[in-house]
């Protein structure tokens, strides 16, 4: 699947529908997940956590583990697409077929969203589809949802920064090269 990022706007997604998905199929090539601090305790009684370095920005990224290997993909996936029960999902991949853009200065967020993903239908609402714009245009009760959750992720995000931050200066993490890692 080509994941094609647009960003959401009345204009031109006026009449999308939006169908929740319980399939974690968009994953299944995934190794790795980045994590917030608030999840950190949760993930560790699925995955381990690693610290991924950016390239170039020195930044440390918190990652839960869902594979070692690009063969096997993610392991938390079953044959269908199901995340397997017992196991923590990360917000990260909860959070799809949305995406989070930049906040502006009225703290508003612009989200952007995958309009390949099965999640999107061009036909008539059904009982589990939903208008994520009014017929004026504004956010509908679903869309302002999704936005509130994203927001709350961002803020989040900004947290666990800092405090792998804090961390990185008190020389708390040692580099290390997984073997059989090839993402």
């Amino acid at each position: 699947m080509h994941i094609k990022l647009e960003i959401l706007h009345p204009e031109d997604h006026q009449k999308l529908l939006y169908t929740p998905q319980n399939s974690y199929i968009h994953t299944a090539k995934r190794l790795t997940a980045p994590l917030l601090f608030s999840e950190f305790i949760a993930a560790s009684r699925s995955y381990p956590i690693i610290f991924s370095l950016s390239e170039g920005d020195e930044k440390l990224t918190p990652m839960a583990l869902l594979g070692t290997d690009a063969a096997d993909g993610n392991l938390s996936i079953g044959k269908h697409g199901q995340w397997l029960e017992g196991r923590m999902i990360p917000a990260s991949l909860e959070n799809y077929p949305f995406y989070t853009g930049p906040i502006d200065e009225n703290g508003d967020i612009t989200l952007l969203i995958d309009i390949n993903a099965p999640h999107f239908q061009p036909s008539p609402p059904s009982q589990t589809s939903y208008n994520l714009f009014t017929a004026s245009g504004e956010a509908s009760p679903t869309l302002k949802t999704i936005r509130k959750k994203h927001l709350t992720h961002q803020k989040e995000l900004g947290h666990t920064d800092w405090i792998v931050f804090k961390l990185y200066e008190q020389n708390l993490f040692q580099a290390k090269k997984l073997a059989r890692f090839s993402a």
